[in-house]
């Protein structure tokens, strides 16, 4: 089986670009961080850029579209998290709590929560819809990824020492998560 690709277009990077870059869900837009605290939103037919938005006070790290495709999470070196509305290029929401830089993002495909993890060794699960935080999970190493499963009742984490742990989330009212499984650091096959 061959598979071939043609070039579509070329866009020269900003300098300091930081190289993290999503898809929207239904595929017609990419969104791209930029080192001067930007996104770029990009129309894949056309090749054109049709928003810019701006607002981080240092560069974006990390991206992630609502599963609607109508919202638009960013994470910086800031500490900050902004919640854009894609089509208005307006900033809903400014979530604040991180200590050190946001690394990534994960909205639950629901739509219902948004998770994000830091250097500061914590993830924290907040509501898609305001800026309240449903609960904050103390890992203690800086978190490189997360993940939530199709059914948005568990949340995959993963630490930069590759430590792997999977929560699941929790109906008693004193706590919200609970581990569900933990590895020992993930090895290179």
């Amino acid at each position: 089986m061959a598979l071939w690709m043609e070039q579509i277009y070329t866009h020269a990077g900003k300098k300091g670009a930081s190289g993290d870059a999503v898809w929207s869900p239904d595929g017609t837009m990419l969104a791209l961080a930029s080192a001067d605290g930007t996104i770029l939103l990009w129309e894949r037919e056309s090749g054109q850029l049709v928003q810019q938005l701006s607002g981080h006070q240092k560069a974006v790290t990390t991206l992630a579209w609502s599963p609607d495709g109508e919202r638009l999470a960013s994470g910086s070196l800031d500490t900050t998290i902004k919640r854009w509305h894609v089509a208005s290029g307006f900033c809903q929401q400014v979530l604040s709590g991180h200590q050190k830089a946001v690394t990534t993002l994960a909205w639950s495909p629901d739509g219902e929560k948004l998770a994000s993890g830091s250097r500061d060794g914590t993830i924290r699960i907040w509501n898609a819809f305001n800026q309240e935080t449903l609960a904050v999970i103390l890992i203690g190493k800086s978190i490189a990824k997360i993940a939530w499963s199709p059914d948005s009742e568990h949340l995959l984490s993963i630490a930069q020492d590759r430590s792997m742990t999977i929560w699941k989330h929790k109906s008693a009212p004193d706590e919200s998560l609970e581990v569900k499984h933990a590895s020992a650091p993930l090895k290179p096959q």
